[in-house]
């Protein structure tokens, strides 16, 4: 199908650790590029505020619920590129929701892509010491600030939970950004019951190139690639590794848990090998070929980035129980799924699919197939336009009623 081109402006603010998020934000400007859609990122680095000194840092958290700076450059932003859409993907925590707010108050139609539970918990994930939660919502906010769950730190985390609050009393969330989109249908079920309006929260899977692996070349490990921390269940991972029969298991990522991934492939006799951070590049790579890739999150995960890519590679999963995952994974069929947090049965479920060479090769070609059916890039393009289409003429709506 043929689209006028469009003028698109992507917001994004980048991370400390470099994560699917960022990826996503990249292909998904490549894919209009490449489709003849005129593209400009508006890119702020999330390292300038770790190198700020205290007194910097303290209005910096002022900042966070609405930062100046942010609001005048979308503003000039807006006047120069006059972009036909704005996508906004990170804002924490220098861009600010005033960014949202400029976008608006230019007239522009304003979409959102929801990459995690940011807007209802100030660390994004509903997970706190090493279980799911989601009392920020079923309570209020200052749970989050009790426990510093932001950072480890109280103060950040107040800086963040009055963020928060104050947009949710703005009404930034509902009035300044005309559609929403959420990756997974998961995702979409929670925003609804935290409080987002229904009628503008659309499912459209992230974009990935299926590259399918070279089953003559299938190497002898399993594999992981993530952030190191301990929502994505690297803790479970270690337990459970001396109980992969015969495979190493590769690990490729960095985060806070380096240090406890690097001491434990250093133990003798250890079946974990940590190759670091990886570029996509080489990261595809290793995913074509491994035997079977491991998601042990213990957070419901916003986005299974790397589940995707390992479908479009045919490459067979076990995943938590949990979240999206359990949406994207069929049990049985492209991959298994075990009980969150439990090691014996995440070992359990890699020796049956490891050494059953024939279900490992049938679930490679359903994880093909799931591909091809749920997530083709062709399809993810597709519904992104619908929403562009969409948004535009809401805003157009509003500017003609306004």
């Amino acid at each position: 199908m043929h689209h006028m081109p469009l003028r698109v402006l992507i917001v994004h603010e980048t991370y400390q650790f470099r994560g699917g998020e960022d990826q996503v934000v990249e292909t998904d400007a490549r894919l209009l590029v490449d489709r003849g859609h005129n593209v400009h990122r508006w890119t702020v680095d999330n390292q300038e505020l770790i190198q700020q000194p205290l007194l910097r840092k303290a209005f910096l958290l002022w900042e966070t619920t609405w930062s100046h700076a942010s609001y005048r450059q979308i503003r000039v932003l807006a006047e120069k590129l006059h972009p036909d859409v704005v996508h906004f993907h990170n804002t924490l925590p220098i861009i600010s929701p005033s960014g949202l707010r400029a976008a608006h108050d230019a007239c522009l139609p304003v979409v959102m892509t929801l990459h995690n539970f940011r807007l209802f918990c100030p660390v994004g994930t509903f997970f706190r010491d090493g279980h799911v939660c989601e009392d920020c919502v079923t309570r209020s906010l200052t749970q989050s600030v009790i426990h510093g769950c932001y950072r480890g730190s109280r103060l950040q985390t107040a800086a963040v939970a009055t963020m928060l609050a104050v947009h949710r009393q703005m009404g930034t969330w509902s009035r300044c950004v005309e559609a929403y989109i959420a990756p997974t249908e998961f995702m979409r079920e929670k925003a609804v019951w935290a409080g987002l309006p229904a009628d503008r929260i659309f499912v459209r899977p992230h974009a990935v190139t299926a590259s399918p692996n070279h089953q003559d070349q299938l190497g002898d490990y399993l594999l992981f690639v993530g952030r190191l921390t301990v929502e994505k269940g690297i803790e479970v991972l270690l337990t459970a590794a001396p109980g992969f029969r015969s495979m190493p298991i590769k690990i490729v990522g960095t985060g806070p848990l380096t240090e406890r991934v690097r001491s434990a492939a250093a133990a003798p006799g250890s079946r974990v090998e940590y190759l670091g951070p990886l570029d996509h590049e080489q990261t595809m790579d290793l995913i074509r070929r491994a035997r079977v890739l491991i998601v042990p999150s213990q957070w419901y995960e916003g986005l299974g980035l790397v589940l995707i890519e390992a479908l479009g590679s045919g490459v067979p999963i076990v995943a938590t129980r949990l979240g999206a995952m359990a949406e994207i994974v069929t049990d049985s069929l492209d991959g298994l799924l075990f009980e969150p947090g439990n090691a014996g049965d995440l070992a359990k479920c890699v020796n049956r699919i490891v050494d059953d060479e024939g279900l490992r090769s049938r679930m490679s070609a359903a994880a093909s197939a799931t591909f091809d059916l749920k997530f083709s890039i062709e399809s993810s393009y597709e519904k992104l336009m619908g929403v562009y289409e969409l948004a535009i003429r809401l805003a157009s709506a509003r500017r003609n009623h306004g």
